[in-house]
């Protein structure tokens, strides 16, 4: 059955009052939508001055704003208009759940604990001693390998692979094609070929974290990988053994972090940054995209950084204002350069 909602009873989901039109408090809402795509029945976002002419243009029936804006559609106001818009985006979400409890074609080894309202889909694999909490759907692929727990609430999509002995929170998701609990990589050459570290310690996952799809978080060469609560970890990242990933982080799309590197409370790292092994990284450290993390200076907390080897980042961008000059540098020199030859000849000459 479609979500509906009145406007006041989101209103009071989100903690924000309602702007004075008519009516305007049992106006019914079906369906959320973007500022330039909205329908009638819909409830949008406006948080960025950049987007006033889709404004102007919308069709949505009421809109999320941080203070009133002069169009006449029915507002919610309130401080974080953003966070206010994820929770109306959770109520309306509608994405087709799986039927509850074991699939036939999903199989479980002796000593499997599951708890109460589990769903196991078709070709779902649960190792020997494995716990599984209430309410926990795991979907088509998922493999969960022996003596693993994973607490309630949480979800693994379609051919997730968790290796032995995962330690997993509440409702943490986990989006297709991630192999958590992988050896780390981890090798000693003997004079004559690479031999294998044994990779014998832990993986622990923290409450309400989120992982993007094919990435890959390695288990402790001897005690533990820890991914702290709240953290949310894109697509195609990989976290190295022995890793303590702070609460609260962000790491974007194919960032990387070397084995044993620590990190503080909400550091964040940006697309494809990539961390040497063993640094610490202090509480709210931001690194921009593409950034090389070295051991070769003092990181500050809440500072933020930027480029190869990453550097402040305020430094990192004047300095690359002036190599996009470089062209018109070069040619400025070359001139230069024939004028002073031409005044040397000229003074030869005389």
């Amino acid at each position: 059955m479609k979500t509906q909602k009145t406007l006041s009873d989101l209103a009071r989901l989100v903690g924000g009052e309602l702007t004075d039109y008519a009516s305007a408090s049992g106006l019914m809402i079906t369906g959320v939508g973007s500022l330039a795509h909205s329908r009638r029945g819909d409830i949008t976002l406006f948080a960025d001055q950049r987007y006033g002419s889709d404004l102007s243009q919308t069709k949505a029936s009421a809109i999320i704003v941080s203070q009133a804006v002069d169009v006449a559609i029915p507002q919610i106001v309130v401080q974080n208009p953003k966070v206010a818009f994820a929770k109306i985006l959770s109520l309306f979400s509608q994405f087709p759940k799986l039927p509850e409890g074991k699939s036939a074609h999903a199989f479980c080894e002796t000593g499997v604990r599951l708890g109460q309202d589990v769903t196991l889909a078709p070709f779902v694999y649960v190792g020997r001693n494995a716990e599984i909490g209430d309410r926990t759907i795991l979907y088509p692929g998922v493999t969960v390998g022996a003596g693993v727990t994973i607490g309630k609430d949480c979800v693994l999509y379609p051919h997730v692979t968790v290796y032995a002995s995962v330690k997993m929170g509440d409702r943490v998701i986990v989006h297709a094609g991630t192999v958590l609990g992988a050896d780390g990589f981890g090798y000693v050459f003997d004079g004559k070929a690479h031999q294998k570290i044994p990779q014998i310690g832990d993986l622990i996952i923290g409450d309400d974290v989120e992982i993007g799809a094919n990435s890959a978080i390695d288990r402790a060469s001897l005690d533990q990988t820890v991914i702290g609560e709240g953290t949310k970890i894109d697509n195609l990242v990989q976290v190295g053994h022995n890793c303590h990933v702070g609460p609260f982080n962000i790491l974007c799309g194919q960032a990387g972090l070397g084995g044993g590197v620590k990190t503080g409370r909400a550091v964040y790292f940006g697309g494809q940054v990539g961390v040497a092994d063993q640094l610490s990284i202090p509480d709210g450290v931001q690194f921009g995209g593409k950034s090389g993390v070295m051991p070769i200076q003092k990181l500050k907390p809440g500072q933020r950084y930027a480029g190869y080897p990453a550097q402040d980042a305020k430094a990192f961008f004047r300095r690359y204002a002036l190599v996009l000059k470089l062209p018109e540098f070069f040619n400025r020199l070359k001139s230069l350069e024939k004028k002073i030859a031409r005044l040397l000849d000229k003074r030869s000459a005389i």
